[in-house]
């Protein structure tokens, strides 16, 4: 019987801190840099995910 070969891969090597925890939040983006068209979007989606949730926080009367 032959050995058993697993091999691991990672679906997004990459990633990019943009912001300050203390200054309005952080967002970190996982991303493959060999596919810019997936980076790109993937980033899109997190600056809109968190504008969503600045808006929610502001419509709920917290501080930001």
């Amino acid at each position: 019987m032959s050995p058993e070969v697993i091999t691991t891969q990672q679906r997004w090597p990459d990633s990019i801190c943009i912001g300050t925890p203390g200054k309005g939040g952080e967002i970190k983006i996982y991303f493959n840099s060999g596919d810019l068209t997936e980076a790109k979007q993937r980033a899109d989606n997190a600056i809109a995910v968190r504008q969503h949730l600045l808006n929610r926080f502001t419509q709920d009367g917290q501080r930001v």
